[in-house]
């Protein structure tokens, strides 16, 4: 279309724009324009035959504008229906306002119902574009008390850990201990259980030599060529009187004693026997109570195994009951620590960027629209009844 001379278009917001369903009527005239800007026809072609049909004059009209299909680029309809425009809306702003009929007239109307929608779209996208930067200043805002909170939650939960940790060392400590002590009061055990041992075998070592060579030695029963074996008992009988309590000439005068025949044993000789039969009885006597106070350590010795026994099961609890306290504190530690990395390894500005980018697509492109559509106000108006012959027809 050709123009007049006009003020240059710029940039409008949604609300500069034309409500939606206006009729397109006689340009106002704006201030500096020195003549309304009207759609340029084609020659006039020669006149029609009376009676021919009025599509002629509609075919006659021109091309589509194409601020009037940049402006169709904005609708969000189907192609076709911006296609039935883009042929309809022509003949419809090539016909003034007066000579046309109603089909034209819904086209142009259609065409503002159009641009109002488009607008409005337009709107809300921006407007929803800022309301998701809102959503996410508020979610930012959000974001960041959690993570002060994660953070101090995190710091209970370190220290809960050290003090669990520590606690379990000291009842691993206590528990170490309580093994040693076991240790050792099994050793004394053992000791005194070997302490019988060698008592019970020494009595019955020294029982049974006094069983074998006493009863022969004192009853003379040796003949007198068994001499040597005679002499052979007494010397084992002399060395069982040695580890007795007896005294010194005691041991001295038994041997004596017990190798003179019985016939001719005299009084003192009966008396020296008899000493040491008594002496051999008494040291018997004393070795069963050794080994009745051997047991009785050994009994001790039992019991303090027992308890160092309870005592390490004791610390053996206390150590687990620590392990498992301990593990529930360095779990509740890896929780609350995930939950931070989880908070902190958000990436806003990435969201940001996305967002920001959106909106200023949205922008641009609303004034883009309002461009477009400033342009088609000043460039391509409907043709009025009002617009002079010569400037309709392009002189």
């Amino acid at each position: 279309p050709a123009s007049a001379s006009a003020p240059e278009p710029h940039a409008l917001s949604s609300d500069a724009m034309p409500p939606a369903g206006t009729k397109r009527g006689a340009p106002a005239r704006r201030p500096g324009a020195r003549a309304a800007k009207v759609l340029r026809k084609e020659a006039a072609p020669e006149a029609a035959p009376q009676g021919a049909p009025d599509v002629l004059a509609e075919m006659s009209a021109p091309e589509c504008p194409s601020v009037v299909a940049e402006v169709l680029g904005f609708f969000a309809c189907a192609k076709s229906c911006t296609d039935m425009m883009r042929a309809a809306l022509p003949h419809a702003l090539g016909t003034r306002a007066e000579d046309r009929h109603e089909f034209q007239a819904k086209v142009i109307e259609s065409f503002d119902e159009m641009i109002a929608e488009a607008r409005a779209a337009l709107d809300a996208s921006v407007a929803s574009g800022e309301a998701s930067q809102a959503a996410l200043e508020a979610e930012k805002l959000e974001a960041a008390g959690k993570i002060e909170a994660a953070r101090k939650t995190e710091a209970e939960k370190v220290s809960a850990k050290t003090a669990a940790a520590e606690k379990e060392s000291e009842a691993a400590v206590a528990r170490a201990a309580a093994e040693k002590v076991v240790a050792e009061e099994q050793a004394k055990l053992a000791e005194a259980q070997a302490a019988v041992s060698a008592k019970i075998a020494a009595r019955d070592e020294y029982a049974k030599t006094l069983e074998e060579t006493w009863g022969p030695v004192k009853a003379g029963s040796f003949a007198g060529k068994d001499w040597r074996k005679r002499n052979q008992a007494v010397d084992r009988l002399a060395a069982l009187l040695a580890q007795s309590a007896a005294p010194t000439s005691l041991m001295a005068a038994l041997p004596a004693a017990l190798k003179e025949r019985p016939d001719v044993r005299g009084s003192f000789t009966v008396r020296v026997i008899d000493a040491g039969e008594a002496a051999f009885k008494a040291h018997v006597d004393l070795m069963a109570k050794q080994i009745e106070e051997a047991q009785a350590e050994e009994a001790k010795a039992q019991e303090a195994v027992a308890r160092a026994a309870a005592d390490l099961a004791a610390a053996a609890g206390v150590e687990s009951a620590a392990q498992d306290e301990s593990i529930c504190f360095q779990n509740a530690w890896l929780e609350a620590n995930s939950a931070l990395r989880a908070l902190e390894g958000r990436d806003f500005q990435q969201q940001e960027a996305e967002i920001a980018a959106a909106v200023a697509s949205a922008r641009e492109r609303l004034t883009s629209f309002a461009n477009a559509v400033k342009r088609w106000e000043l460039e391509a108006a409907p043709v009025t009844a009002e617009t002079p012959a010569a400037v309709a027809a392009g002189a």
